[in-house]
């Protein structure tokens, strides 16, 4: 979500070593080759658009299949956003990085220009490598819950900055049920997201539900490193960085930008405009058996409620009256 710094994509910063960036290109490259051998690599999708009607119909008493919904930031991968189109649901979604909706040489290169070489050149050897087995697996991920085969609607996929004031003015008011964020919070520049979340209490109806999961900085994946990512914390396997990287040493940053909000940031921000009706988090206690005796006395100014963040989704309503 765009800032002066990066005008075309938050998914990449220029200003760290080249070896660090291919590095992370390699971890990311080894992550997608292991998610070929998933037998349900999709589930993760589903279990979370279940959260989505579970929240929905609990606090608001609607139907997903009925709602209008927005999703903010639906990455380079819609599938989210595809299976719900495919439920029924009318969402639209909205990112500042242009989608690889098809292999055609003409997206490539509106890819290209919009989003620059860096995630040109990511989209190419996931095209080219993965998205066939990445179609099929979609393929039988929706007969197996019996959805109709995804249909890419280009119409529901709005390219555009969502801090943007052009991009804020075009929704109207009161028009959305349900607003979904996954992963995408924490790379938009702060000054950008007072502004967001004042636009989503103006397009959320009164009754309507937002559920938003930031990966927190605090935690200890916050600093994106793909060796601290939440299915690796667990696995052993030689890392380079510290636990905690990010707060304490600093040496390494991920090839992404990152607001560095702690989950105090986000609750303070959201209780704005909104009553916070819970603070799921998705990982509890990940990482405490790094938090040893020295890592703690490093982290002293950092509260467990920060450490163990993680992903944490904020279940939101309007504030009434």
């Amino acid at each position: 979500m765009g800032s002066n710094q990066m005008s075309k994509t938050n998914s990449s910063v220029i200003d760290i070593p080249l070896s660090s960036k291919l590095r992370e290109w390699s971890s990311h490259f080894g992550m997608r080759v292991r998610g070929i051998l998933k037998p349900d690599g999709f589930r993760h999708i589903f279990d979370a658009i279940d959260e989505y009607a579970y929240y929905l119909s609990c606090y608001s008493g609607k139907q997903l299949e009925s709602a209008e919904v927005l999703e903010i930031g639906f990455g380079a991968r819609p599938v989210r956003l595809m299976a719900l189109a495919s439920m029924g649901v009318n969402i639209r979604g909205v990112d500042l990085d242009r989608p690889m909706l098809n292999s055609s040489p003409r997206q490539l290169m509106n890819i290209l220009r919009s989003n620059g070489f860096e995630r040109f050149a990511k989209t190419c050897v996931r095209s080219f490598l993965f998205d066939w087995h990445d179609k099929l697996s979609l393929a039988k991920a929706f007969q197996k819950r019996g959805l109709a085969p995804p249909y890419l609607d280009p119409a529901r996929f709005i390219v555009s900055d969502a801090t943007s004031i052009d991009f804020r003015e075009s929704i109207p008011a009161s028009s959305l049920d349900l607003i979904i964020s996954e992963d995408v919070f924490e790379h938009i520049p702060p000054e950008g997201l007072p502004p967001l979340v004042q636009s989503m209490a103006r397009w959320i109806r009164r009754d309507g539900l937002i559920l938003i999961r930031p990966h927190v900085f605090t935690g200890i994946g916050g600093g994106h490193l793909t060796e601290w990512y939440p299915h690796a914390v667990g696995r052993p396997i030689v890392r380079r960085s510290e636990p905690w990287e990010h707060l304490r040493k600093k040496r390494y940053r991920a090839n992404t930008f990152l607001n560095g909000l702690w989950r105090k940031d986000y609750r303070a921000l959201f209780q704005e405009h909104f009553e916070i009706l819970e603070e799921v988090v998705k990982y509890p206690d990940l990482g405490r058996s790094f938090l040893t005796s020295e890592v703690r006395k490093d982290l002293e100014f950092v509260p467990d409620d920060e450490l163990f963040s993680n992903n944490v989704l904020f279940i939101l309503k309007p504030r009434l009256g």
